[in-house]
């Protein structure tokens, strides 16, 4: 697991810094970001880099995997992808991602973008909602915080949403804080257990 997290960080450095970052803050963003610490080089973190749609996407897939359990990437590694979707708590960290960014993007894109007269609706307004609404939803389930935009200047019911998906969290066995997805699933379950009782 120590091998395959440096390796995830020395790849990700590379391939920030042929985005667009220097050496330095390449790798201390790749640091940071895959064990979900949230910390930058900047003062306004990485919202330095808020018109690199490279960067922004390979910070989304670094949040991501950091906020999934180590030891489904290793499986990942050896190609054994159907052990990787039996696993309930992954499918269920996919689909609560999904659902959440389905959500902001239909506030962002219907509601937040035309009142702030943002950017008329196109494929590039479609594109920025999208990216902006994953980039935070994923930021914020896997408790790394990091930002492109102030997204408590948008709604008060997705400031309310982020606010639960801290609580939440990322995969038991990653490097994300919360409560984790797996002990959630657990409580529902058990709780319909109880009412069916």
């Amino acid at each position: 697991l120590w091998i395959l997290y440096v390796l995830l960080t020395l790849i990700f450095s590379i391939l920030l810094y042929f985005s667009g970052m220097n050496l330095f803050d390449a790798t201390n963003h790749s640091m940071s970001t895959i064990s979900t610490g949230g910390f930058s080089t900047k003062n306004i973190g990485v919202a330095h880099w808020s018109d690199n749609i490279a960067v922004q996407y390979l910070l989304i897939i670094l949040m991501f995997v950091g906020g999934t359990n180590f030891s489904l990437i290793y499986l990942m590694t050896k190609g054994q992808f159907k052990k990787i979707w039996n696993n309930e708590e992954f499918r269920w960290y996919i689909a609560l991602t999904a659902a959440v960014t389905l959500l902001i993007f239909l506030a962002l894109f219907f509601v937040v973008f035309p009142y702030q007269s943002k950017v008329e609706y196109s494929f590039f307004a479609f594109e920025q909602a999208f990216r902006a609404s994953l980039f935070h939803v994923i930021s914020v389930i896997s408790t790394t915080a990091i930002y492109i935009e102030d997204y408590t200047d948008w709604l008060t019911i997705t400031t309310l949403i982020f606010f639960a998906l801290f609580f939440i969290g990322g995969s038991a066995g990653s490097t994300s804080g919360g409560i984790t997805v797996i002990r959630h699933v657990l409580l529902i379950k058990n709780s319909l257990i109880e009412f069916k009782r």
